[in-house]
């Protein structure tokens, strides 16, 4: 598999470098904002073409956990195995500004491209974060890969513009944890660099990714 031809990790600074922060922040901080609640439990319900293509076990959003991995999880080959079974892991790696990041792409039974992808801070075993693109992999998001800002129903949420890979794109804090955001983005819209966009813009974004990064402790 050739990695660097892969949809999901081009631009390579993108997937998990270029995160959110408050205009007033230092980018850096790479923070979805504070928590505003717990989950509630609720799943997701079935509709068509909400299930991965590759029947694979779906994730619950927890205060502690995001499916099979928590602030614990190392990243080891044999904890990624063990929370990725079914998909083919393949590893690779990000650049930015010269350094390299090691990541894990997940490839789902008879696809050809990931759909998970799992970052590493360098130089240890702790994961930097987690991001989700297959539709129907997480049982009970505030808002499912597909579905607009509108369909979501993120109208008052916190959101942020994206920066450097992902400008153009928002973020938007899941409403009941802040270990998880939700990436949208709006088709054909060219506006100015870290400003959100016109509220009808916002509203046809489109969720494309759920990221999970670990709390501090």
């Amino acid at each position: 598999m050739n990695c660097t031809r892969l949809h999901l990790v081009i631009p390579l600074a993108a997937l998990f470098f270029a995160g959110c922060s408050d205009p007033a922040t230092n980018e850096a901080d790479d923070a979805l904002g504070p928590a505003t609640g717990m989950p509630d439990g609720t799943q997701e319900p079935e509709l068509p073409g909400n299930t991965p293509a590759a029947p694979q076990e779906r994730w619950d959003i927890t205060a502690q956990s995001f499916g099979p991995f928590d602030a614990g999880t190392p990243y080891t080959p044999e904890a990624l195995e063990a929370a990725l079974p079914g998909y083919t892991l393949v590893e690779s790696q990000l650049h930015m500004e010269g350094m390299p990041y090691p990541v894990t792409l997940a490839v789902p039974e008879g696809a050809s491209d990931p759909t998970i992808v799992v970052g590493a801070i360098p130089d240890t075993d702790a994961i930097f974060a987690v991001a989700v693109r297959e539709p129907g992999k997480i049982a009970n998001p505030a808002g499912r890969i597909g579905q607009t800002f509108a369909e979501a129903g993120f109208a008052g949420l916190t959101c942020w513009p994206g920066a450097e890979g992902r400008s153009g794109d928002i973020v938007c804090l899941d409403p009941r944890s802040a270990t998880v955001g939700y990436w949208l983005r709006p088709e054909g819209y060219d506006g100015p660099d870290g400003v959100l966009p016109p509220q009808e813009v916002l509203d046809a974004a489109t969720i494309y990714e759920i990221r999970w990064t670990p709390a501090a402790e």
